[in-house]
């Protein structure tokens, strides 16, 4: 099986799992970027520079390199991939194009902080109070974040009302109303949960992992936990939601029980652990788009990971070029 990374980044780790698996099938790794000093690239079986999703360029060339690398699936692994994809879902499809997605309307919702709050309320999953920027009713300290932000980019923390005004001049008033989220501040553990849904719509494994610190949004360092009332909810979350492959969960673990804030319909940035947790997720994707067996998975409790930087080294004429 020969898998597309469009936008590789810094997913080293990620990829070369995939590598590990595909090579029993004597496939290849085709991986992408807008910028040829991403780390992934120089790890692919197959570099390419891309434009920018934006560009109108880039559906033609995406699909050239699908067919010139006879790309058997496409797996998207940042935010804004799946905004694209999922706009493009059913022009992919007539062009015999494979994304690993999930439905667009789920996307949408998932992609919204303020439609993921509502579909948890809506299935009686326990989330944090959202509140209109008008609203008298706030309980402080309150959370204030981009209605569709990614690695923890651009929140903010008001402890008290005049926090928040200078937050919401700050940024403006009607950019405040119209592309960010109010949302109560949940203190506890947070839990984010690996999950992975086959075709079919059968969960095939949940694993938790317990946020220890978290470095620029990313994950640096966590451990393999399994709590019951988690795993309880997002079974419950999941059977009115139709999504396929690889989704993560995040939780906080309050006095009051887990309190369900986001969902992200792709590999979350420390997935890492939980391969070596025992949830084999490349293979399993190897094995469900290739009409073969797939195993229930099941995470060890226990394990952890300590992340530390890496590097690639290389000199000029070694950068990949258009």
């Amino acid at each position: 099986m020969n898998i597309f990374f469009p936008a590789g980044g810094r997913r080293v780790e990620l990829i070369n799992l995939f590598k590990k698996e595909v090579s029993a099938y004597s496939g290849k790794i085709i991986v992408g970027d807008i910028c040829n000093a991403a780390p992934a690239l120089y790890i692919a079986d197959k570099p390419y520079i891309l434009p920018n999703f934006k560009s109108n360029k880039f559906y033609k060339i995406f699909k050239d390199i699908c067919e010139k690398e006879e790309v058997d699936l496409v797996i998207p692994l940042l935010d804004y991939e799946l905004d694209y994809y999922s706009a493009n879902y059913k022009r992919m499809q007539s062009d015999g194009i494979r994304v690993m997605i999930s439905d667009p309307g789920h996307i949408d919702i998932f992609r919204n902080k303020k439609k993921t709050n509502e579909a948890f309320r809506e299935s009686n999953i326990p989330a944090p109070l959202q509140y209109d920027l008008e609203s008298r009713d706030k309980t402080y300290p309150v959370v204030i974040k981009p209605i569709k932000g990614s690695a923890s980019m651009k929140i903010s923390i008001a402890d008290n009302q005049s926090d928040l005004e200078m937050i919401t001049n700050k940024i403006g008033n009607k950019k405040v109303k119209d592309e960010f989220v109010i949302e109560a501040f949940v203190e506890g553990e947070e839990i984010t949960s690996d999950v992975f849904v086959d075709l079919e719509g059968n969960i095939r494994a949940i694993s938790q992992r317990q946020r220890i610190k978290v470095r620029a949004g990313e994950v640096e360092r966590s451990k393999i936990v399994n709590y019951k009332q988690i795993d309880k909810y997002i079974k419950m979350f999941l059977r009115s939601s139709r999504v396929v492959g690889v989704i993560n969960i995040q939780c906080f673990l309050s006095t009051e029980g887990p309190k369900f804030s986001e969902v992200n319909a792709r590999f979350g940035g420390g997935y890492p652990l939980s391969y070596y947790a025992g949830c084999n997720f490349p293979r399993s994707i190897i094995n469900m788009y290739g009409n073969e067996l797939i195993q229930n998975m099941n995470a060890k409790t226990g394990c952890y990971m300590l992340r530390y930087d890496n590097a690639v080294y290389l000199n000029e004429k070694e950068l990949v070029n258009d």
